[in-house]
């Protein structure tokens, strides 16, 4: 039984996503690779050759998100799994006050899952016991603005995702958040 799985990570180019993408390459799997430029990915690169596929780009931008899925589709033509690794910063500008850090984790690590999701769908439905799995960290799990406030899609990525869960299953999608 082959058990190799087409896998996209995002936020990988340090921490815990280059840790995920090191680990699935190491087990024989395809690992797709979106995050900044990162000289762990590159020496990942070098010893797993095709096996890696890089995805550069700023996914909370949707049409770099599209361009993704777009390189995966030509690629490999389907996805097994999608991990959403939310507990990154990658997309923050280096001169962001700290009054606007943490809305600006939460509303880019919504933005990217909400593209990437949308740029795997077509893959992860065409793929082997597909699933998406998104990982958040404390702060990309907060909610935005008033925290008194009900939490909805458009204040919470884990509310955002919970509101994925039915429409994931009709098309036989598991999802799991790990925040």
């Amino acid at each position: 039984m082959n058990t190799r799985r087409s896998i996209w990570v995002t936020g990988a180019s340090s921490g815990l996503g280059v840790a995920l993408v090191e680990r699935l390459l190491e087990q024989g799997h395809r690992v797709a690779a979106s995050g900044r430029e990162s000289q762990q990915l590159d020496q990942l690169n070098q010893r797993f050759g095709k096996q890696l596929l890089r995805l550069p780009g700023a996914l909370h931008k949707a049409e770099q998100a599209q361009a993704a899925g777009q390189r995966l589709q030509e690629a490999w033509g389907t996805l097994d799994t999608l991990i959403i690794n939310a507990g990154t910063c990658d997309y923050l500008d280096a001169s962001l006050g700290v009054d606007r850090l943490f809305d600006t984790i939460v509303t880019s690590n919504l933005q990217a899952s909400e593209h990437c999701l949308g740029a795997a769908l077509g893959l992860l439905k065409a793929g082997n016991r597909p699933q998406v799995m998104a990982v958040l960290s404390r702060h990309a799990a907060q909610q935005l603005y008033n925290p008194n406030q009900p939490t909805t899609a458009c204040n919470s990525l884990h509310h955002w995702l919970r509101e994925q869960r039915p429409a994931l299953s009709v098309l036989k999608i598991d999802l799991t958040v790990v925040a």
